[in-house]
């Protein structure tokens, strides 16, 4: 039997091809050139595959939680800029355009975020 890691029970070959991965993915390799990668290392294939999957999933809830955010801050700052559209304050009229120009582009990043496949 495989030694665990005392501090989260997983097997330390795994943490190490998990960190592998991570930093192929890091440096944008392919999955084939992952799997070759760590395939000359030693490890095998159905490892190799079972966490690069793994890793996938965890990649995919957390692109879309971001996208989520996105979206959401650019919900608010497209708000904002058209409810405060031209407040007076004297003889000043003060317009936030800014807040739409930005808030436009984090609204289509967060939609690309959610629907993006990875």
């Amino acid at each position: 039997m495989a030694e665990m890691n005392d501090n989260n029970g997983v097997d330390p070959k795994i943490e190490e091809v998990r960190r592998l991965i991570r930093g192929q993915l890091g440096l944008n390799k392919s999955r084939e050139a992952i799997i070759n990668y760590l395939q000359e290392k030693g490890y095998p294939q159905y490892l190799i595959e079972q966490e690069i999957g793994d890793l996938r999933k965890e990649n995919t809830g957390k692109t879309r939680k971001s996208g989520v955010i996105f979206f959401i801050i650019g919900i608010v700052m497209c708000l904002v800029g058209v409810s405060t559209r031209g407040i007076q304050t004297g003889d000043t009229e003060y317009y936030f355009y800014g807040l739409l120009l930005v808030g436009i582009p984090f609204l289509i990043m967060g939609i690309y975020k959610i629907i993006k496949k990875t």
